[in-house]
This record gives C-alpha cells, structure tokens and sequence, in this order.
C-alpha cells in the first residue's frame, strides 16, 4: 500500500512540473510562504504537519481529529457447543476515534503539550461483537519539547514525555467459554477489564525542506513502563514514523492542495487486555487545504497492520480522519 501511495506522489509531480524557479523581480512579500505564515514552515517550503509524524516546530497551535475505521479481512471464531454451531463467521469489526491537541511555546526554543484521544472498538454485527466484544482506550500525553538545531531547511528538537493511558474491554466470548468450561461464574471470569498503565521516555523529531515543493519529517521515541497486559511487566517501548509531504503551491497549477504520505511502526500499548498482539504497522496519504496561514484542514487515509491475540491471526484495518488543525 505505502508503494502505491508513494506512485501516486510521482505522478502528481510530474503532471504539475518541477517548482518553479525564483526571478529577479520576486521579493519575500511576493514569496508563497510570507512573513505572516505561521504554519509549520523551513525556508520557502510549508509543511503539511501530521499527527501519525510529530514535527518539532515550536508553535503553539490546537488540533482537533475525528476518524471512523474498518477491518478488512478478519476471520471471526466459531463457537461449536455439542457438535452445534452457535455463531459462525458474518460481521465486521469497527473502530472509531477522537483526538485533541493543545501545544503552548513558551519561548522559541521551549514548548510544552498535551494530548488526549479516545479510541474505541466495536463489531458491526452480533456475532463480531460476541467474538471481540467492546473496548475502549483513553490515552493522555504530557510534554516538553525542545529545539536543538536550527537551520535554513533543517530543524531539530527533543521531547519529554509522560503518557497514562487505561484500558476498558468487555469481553463477551472470553466470558461466555470461561462459563462452559468452569460450569458458571468463578472470581476470575469477568465480563468487564479495566487496566491503567503509565509509560515515561522521550524522544526527537526532525524536519528537513528538501526543496520549495519537498519537505521531510521523522519521528523517533522510546518509553518505559507497564504493559496493557496483566501478564507482562514493565518493558520498553517505542515509536518511529517518517513522511514525506509536497505543496502544489510551487508547481505551475499553483492550488493551494498539499499530499504528505508516510508510515511508522508502534509498540505502546492501547486498548484493552488483548487488543494488539505486537507492533502496530501504519502507512497513511493526507490531502490538506494550505490556502490559510493559519489553519489547515485535512483529510487522511491510513492502513494499519496488527496481530490480536485473541483471534490469532494478523488483521488488516483501514481508517478514514478529518482533521482540523489552527495556529495562533
């Protein structure tokens, strides 16, 4: 998927043109990037910022997401009670989420940030909802972040982190089959988890304008601390994701339209006691409006690719974003 999203960048490339080249007669003011801009930007390029890449522009700026998502090949558990099939394999599972983003500069090398995202998980049908029941994930990060390079097309900073997370699943197949096989309730057998864990780490973010039209971020994290699952102790996680991102504004149709594709792979937990096996794989394409110095609005496609301990098996999920993203 990441292939064909990184074709259909070529092509948008060739079909609008290289940038076009500054003349003798073109000022700052004149410049695509004005003074007034204060959208993330490094010398005449405006980056179409990502939440899936944090970038390390210290700005004080909220952002505000809303996504719905899909399971797109998962094979569901059959439950057989004396050689009688109770559910078999029909329903879907779905996902939803809600995201919010406050970051406050404080000076222009020092900010600090707040995060906070609900995520929930749900079957679309009876039998899904049966077989992975409901679980719902709310995630708090607190941070600092700091510059520690600043270059004409290149910046550099450090982030401080704290994240506490809580996990909440209902598990009705976990529950029903714990029935059967203890013949009725035992202390064990709940129907409802709930599970807080607290990481702490930090990490650095880079951005690179690799020309007008070119920009470049990376992402890398490390955190340690509990794990969502019960049986596991404290360990070590980490996150990492690079984007690159184009502006049609320095290409010969000059609309202000910008596409940033990416991906990263995730190890911090989320969710319930069972919800992602192991690393989660994310690959995404933005399409965002870049005509407000101030504001970008954008809408996102990512694909997600994780293990769920449950139904043993490797799922594939497609998930749709809006989002709003304001600087001041």
């Amino acid at each position: 998927m990441m292939i064909k999203n990184c074709r259909l960048v070529l092509i948008v490339i060739f079909l609008f043109g290289l940038p076009i080249p500054k003349t003798p007669a073109q000022t700052p003011s004149t410049s695509p990037v004005s003074l007034k801009t204060k959208i993330p930007h490094l010398a005449n390029h405006k980056f179409v910022v990502n939440p899936m890449v944090s970038d390390p522009f210290i700005q004080t700026h909220f952002r505000n997401t809303l996504g719905f998502g899909q399971a797109l090949d998962m094979d569901l558990p059959i439950l057989v009670i004396d050689d009688e099939t109770v559910w078999g394999i029909r329903g879907d599972l779905m996902f939803i989420g809600l995201d919010f983003e406050y970051q406050i500069a404080f000076k222009e090398w020092m900010a600090a940030f707040v995060n906070f995202n609900i995520y929930g998980r749900l079957g679309s049908g009876v039998q899904s909802m049966l077989a992975q029941g409901v679980s719902a994930a709310t995630n708090m990060e607190l941070g600092w972040m700091f510059r520690l390079h600043h270059g004409d097309r290149t910046m550099l900073s450090a982030t401080v982190n704290l994240w506490n997370s809580s996990g909440t699943i209902v598990n009705f197949y976990d529950f029903l089959i714990g029935i059967i096989e203890e013949g009725g309730l035992t202390p064990e057998n709940q129907l409802v988890r709930k599970r807080p864990f607290l990481r702490g780490g930090g990490g650095l973010r880079y951005a690179w304008a690799a020309s007008d039209l070119i920009g470049v971020n990376l992402l890398g994290e490390i955190a340690y601390g509990e794990s969502v699952d019960r049986r596991e102790s404290n360990k070590i996680y980490f996150n990492a994701g690079v984007s690159t991102d184009i502006d049609l504004r320095h290409t010969r149709v000059k609309i202000p339209v910008g596409f940033a594709v990416g991906g990263g792979v995730d190890s911090f937990p989320s969710g319930g006691d069972n919800t992602i096996d192991r690393n989660l794989m994310q690959s995404f394409l933005r399409i965002s409006y870049t005509g407000r110095d101030d504001f970008l609005l954008s809408l996102d496609m990512t694909w997600s690719r994780f293990s769920m301990r449950q139904l043993d098996q490797t799922v594939n999920a497609a998930m749709t974003t809006i989002n709003m993203k304001y600087f001041f």
